[in-house]
């Protein structure tokens, strides 16, 4: 089927290809074969749980480095739906044989837990991708990272930044899951 559209100006173009690809991507849930290593599913009383369940109803968090979510898909573009915080960790996010990149799952605004995404692949060759993401050890410079506005919450509670984890919550991909 071929689709012509007759746009009037650039917003509108953006307009129109949101709507197609929200048609086509979709969340996947999180399944215990794809966590390698360390993971904790969240229970419903926990705090973070809790506040994050309206739109990630399974919470995981990775309990050290090396713990990996693994997963293949046929498609060309994929994420995780995730969180930013002051305990977040460095990612090291490997797709087919391609080196890894990193990620870090805090910024400058993390004086508090919020919704990201990661980004793992987009918009690339329709075909089926390996995915590998892993909790490394590097031990973040968190103060350095944070704005300078938001130091003074690291000085009056370093503790709350101590920690390098990860909480992953589903996957946002445009293609299937492939099983291994």
């Amino acid at each position: 089927m071929i689709c012509v559209f007759v746009l009037k100006n650039t917003t509108q173009f953006v307009e129109v290809m949101d709507k197609i690809i929200q048609v086509h991507a979709k969340q996947v849930a999180i399944s215990a074969d794809m966590l390698k290593g360390s993971w904790e599913k969240l229970p419903e009383d926990h705090s973070l749980a809790k506040r994050f369940a309206r739109n990630m109803p399974d919470l995981y968090q990775a309990g050290q480095a090396g713990a990996a979510l693994e997963f293949s898909f046929r498609g060309t573009t994929a994420s995780v739906f995730d969180l930013l915080g002051p305990d977040g960790g460095s990612l090291s996010v490997q797709v087919d044989d391609e080196a890894p990149v990193v990620r870090k799952r805090i910024d400058g605004y993390c004086t508090y837990h919020r919704m990201a995404k990661t980004p793992i692949l987009s918009d690339a060759e329709n075909k089926t991708h390996r995915v590998r993401i892993s909790l490394t050890d590097e031990q973040l410079d968190k103060r350095d990272i944070l704005f300078d506005r938001n130091r003074e919450k690291f000085d009056e509670n370093p503790e709350k930044y101590a920690d390098h984890t990860w909480y992953a919550g589903s996957l946002m991909i445009i293609g299937e899951i492939v099983a291994e």
